[in-house]
């Protein structure tokens, strides 16, 4: 829980306040998910907006309170391990990074699919954390697994590749990262 006043106005809480306004925004809008979701409209109708915007959407109030929780609690901890910036950075930079890996798979493999949620960088912002905490990357590369493909088995749609391309992204940020940091 955040000490002071300051610290409640983190990245991770705006980004929180942000997903949520998105989400209550749209509700009224007629084929939000369609304009703002990423899809093959992307391209077709060159809707530049959808790898950023695609972000911040959510199909549903249970969707965007599971992302939300997650985002609260692995989010505010790398915040604070690498800066508000740092944070910031990365969180759009791999966000958008992961929705053009996510496209290329909804280009050539599910063109019907309609991407929205903000799962996909979340699970890149844990494929970041898990390199840092080397000691859960075991537990949360399971996790990456359960959530991208546990819902399948229950007859849920999820984006699995999605969730996947975000955890790569976050592993593949980091070293990029060291590398240039040296």
């Amino acid at each position: 829980m955040p000490n002071s006043k300051f610290e409640m106005f983190s990245v991770t809480n705006i980004l929180i306040l942000a997903n949520v306004f998105v989400f209550l925004g749209t509700k009224s809008f007629v084929n939000a998910d369609l304009f703002f979701g990423l899809n093959g409209h992307f391209i077709h109708s060159s809707l530049w907006h959808q790898p950023l915007t695609s972000m911040f959407m959510h199909a549903n109030e249970i969707h965007i309170f599971m992302n939300m929780f997650v985002l609260f609690q692995f989010g505010n901890a790398l915040e604070n391990i690498i800066g508000k910036l740092k944070f910031f950075a990365l969180y759009m930079f791999g966000g958008i990074l992961t929705s053009l890996l996510t496209f290329l798979y909804i280009q050539n493999f599910a063109y019907e699919h309609n991407v929205v949620g903000a799962s996909g960088v979340i699970c890149m912002l844990l494929g970041f954390f898990s390199m840092i905490e080397k000691q859960s990357q075991k537990a949360i590369f399971i996790w990456v697994l359960l959530i991208s493909f546990g819902p399948l088995l229950i007859g849920q749609n999820v984006a699995w590749y999605g969730h996947l391309a975000g955890y790569l992204s976050g592993i593949l940020i980091y070293f990029v990262s060291k590398i240039f940091s040296k």
